[in-house]
């Protein structure tokens, strides 16, 4: 991403309220859910849409549960290089605590 644009972006994004990128989170998976839908309807006309939905779940839950767990790491890099001052780090060290994640958060950070 542009410099320009990734400027913009921060701007926007420091500009939300947390319900605001809540939301906008929620909207972005909701539209990567109905793509993948559409998808899946577009191969399986003849599949009943209960079907079509049930797929849809499985592959979010494989995708992510078989990704290379690089991947993640390499992600969750790009966020804090992205978005990183956005990030309340206090309330987020509190939660790695609690869910005992330390490791992989260090993990993590090494591959920044």
């Amino acid at each position: 991403m542009s410099t320009p644009a990734l400027e913009l972006q921060r701007r926007l994004i420091r500009a939300m309220s947390p319900e605001q990128k809540i939301r906008a989170a929620e909207a972005l998976r909701r539209a990567v859910w109905d793509l993948k839908a559409a998808w899946i309807r577009s191969q399986h006309p003849e599949m009943p849409e209960p079907d079509v939905q049930d797929a849809v779940r499985r592959w979010f839950r494989d995708d992510y549960r078989d990704a290379d767990p690089e991947r993640h790491l390499r992600d969750i890099a790009a966020m804090r290089r992205i978005s990183g001052e956005l990030i309340d780090q206090p309330a987020l060290e509190g939660w790695i605590a609690r869910l005992g994640l330390d490791a992989e958060w260090r993990k993590a950070l090494e591959t920044e």
